[in-house]
């Protein structure tokens, strides 16, 4: 049996990158409505025998 870990590391310097924004003319036309939360790391093992 083989073990194997892994670690996914997302948003490493804190940006607030824009996800979304309104594209409809107007006032609020590019505002961002979503953006990238925070730092987030995601761990994982995959087990093969």
């Amino acid at each position: 049996a083989r073990i194997e870990g892994t670690v996914d590391v997302f948003n490493v310097f804190n940006a607030a990158s824009v996800l979304n924004q309104v594209m409809v003319l107007g006032p609020a036309f590019r505002r961002p409505t979503q953006i990238l939360e925070g730092r987030m790391v995601k761990f994982g093992a995959k087990l093969e025998f």
